[in-house]
């Protein structure tokens, strides 16, 4: 098969090709380098650790995030304890409640339909409320350990009790544990 001048030229023309751009590729230039590459992956590298990095950070602050929703709820929790029980307030059950009882005292019955207390003095369910909260904070919380204890009384507030709630955070940047304590103070002398 003969090609001829005329056919060539013409087949140049329909793709738009001339002699003089042909070769689009300057001598010299061919594509990548290895360097340019390994340049760009160690970019992009650097980038993705970076988001490592911020992911890592949002986790830890999310975590932190909800032990602090814990520990408010479980001193709300408390508030609202001693609130129920304000025969057990006055008479002092709740005055230092630091360490838990050795059991249930068993006159709440968690099966029972409503659930609740059954035959409960208010000694017993001061006891009870005492057992449930620090079980809950030791159980919801790290290292969790909570006190309830009465502060000196105000000319506005004579039922006022300081509710405490201590447990251990991570700091992974610099690799130890850190306490963090969250405290309210409650007047029971007001609706």
């Amino acid at each position: 098969m003969t090609i001829h001048a005329n056919s060539y030229r013409s087949l140049m023309t329909i793709t738009g090709a001339t002699r003089s751009n042909r070769n689009f590729v300057k001598p010299g230039s061919r594509g990548f380098s290895l360097i340019e590459v390994l340049v760009s992956l160690l970019i992009v590298a650097f980038g993705l650790v970076g988001l490592a990095g911020l992911q890592a950070k949002g986790l830890r602050y999310s975590r932190n995030a909800y032990l602090n929703f814990q520990a408010a709820r479980l001193i709300y929790d408390m508030g609202d304890r001693l609130r129920a029980n304000k025969a057990g307030v006055q008479a002092g059950y709740y005055d230092a409640v630091e360490t838990m009882p050795s059991s249930n005292p068993g006159c709440v019955s968690d099966d029972s339909p409503g659930g609740g207390a059954v035959d409960c003095t208010p000694q017993q369910m001061a006891d009870y409320d005492a057992y449930r909260w620090l079980n809950d904070v030791a159980a919801l919380l790290p290292g969790g350990v909570g006190t309830v204890t009465r502060s000196p009384a105000l000319a506005s507030c004579s039922s006022r009790f300081n509710i405490s709630v201590v447990w251990e955070s991570a700091d992974f940047a610099r690799a130890n544990v850190n306490t963090t304590r969250q405290e309210f103070n409650i007047c029971l002398d007001k609706p």
